[in-house]
């Protein structure tokens, strides 16, 4: 990752809505098992339905 991709990522952290709730990341021990790895999920589903996800892609 490039220093300007991170700090535009961090750049559209600070500056989010209010209304978008930060969703904690939930270790999978069956698929760190599995794949021999941590693997940690978005818990997106923690979200309200009319908040609208936009993609960290520039």
């Amino acid at each position: 990752m490039t220093t300007a991709l991170f700090e535009a990522i961090q750049a559209a952290s600070q500056n989010r809505s209010p209304d978008v709730l930060r969703t904690p990341l939930q270790p999978s021990v069956g698929l760190s098992n599995h794949l021999g790895c941590n693997v940690l999920l978005k818990a997106e589903h923690l979200q309200t339905t009319w908040v609208v996800q936009i993609p960290w892609s520039l």
